[in-house]
């Protein structure tokens, strides 16, 4: 959900008419649209080549911008330079009117799928991939056997996830999530002795583990 009540919708089309006029090419493009409370399209931007695309996570940033992670097999378009193999984390920055600003590649010469994002601070994201390659971006961290990753980015190199604290975080925070006495917006509502935790923060910790 967006803060003016709206919602944004990803995922790929390859219609080029209707709502998707004169913007994709036909292939399976990369889709980011914005609806209002109402669903209505506010805009929509479909980010093109003749390779395949999708667009799967997103998160508003404390600037009110959006930023978007998918992954795609293009080449040409949108994607010129910017291939590295079979498929690539892509990572596109938006303004909250729409436009897009910048957009970049991660990955190496075999197969890089984006899966998640959230924001680390004002100035880096941190993005949820696996991977099979070896090279490029991932040399020296990946095994090549379809290994998960978290990167932020702006960034030098990707890091290498460390599975075992990460499934040891995560234990943690499902311990606290459920022993939780209470779901609240604020905390106001609940007695001082007792414990609570946001549908928010709920939603984004099974979001999280589901990814």
């Amino acid at each position: 959900a967006t803060s003016d009540g709206g919602f944004m919708l990803l995922g790929d089309t390859d219609s080029t008419d209707g709502t998707f006029a004169n913007k994709g090419t036909g292939n399976d493009n990369a889709l980011v649209m914005k609806c209002a409370a109402d669903g209505k399209v506010l805009w929509v931007d479909i980010i093109p080549s003749t390779g395949d695309s999708e667009a799967v996570a997103a998160v508003i940033t404390t600037n009110g911008e959006l930023a978007v992670v998918g992954s795609s097999e293009g080449v040409d378009m949108a994607f010129t330079n910017l291939n590295k193999g079979d498929s690539d984390v892509f990572v596109a920055r938006y303004t909250a009117s729409g436009n897009r600003t910048m957009i970049q590649t991660i990955g190496g010469s075999h197969a890089d799928y984006g899966t998640g994002v959230c924001e680390l601070n004002e100035n880096q994201l941190v993005i949820v991939a696996d991977t099979t390659s070896t090279d490029g971006d991932l040399a020296g961290l990946a095994k090549g056997g379809g290994d998960g990753y978290l990167l932020a980015t702006p960034y030098e190199k990707p890091v290498a996830v460390d599975k075992e604290a990460l499934n040891a975080a995560i234990a943690q925070a499902v311990s606290k999530r459920d022993s939780a006495d209470a779901v609240s917006a604020d905390g106001s509502d609940v007695p001082a002795d007792k414990t609570w935790v946001t549908q928010e923060a709920k939603d984004a910790l099974q979001a999280a583990i589901d990814t």
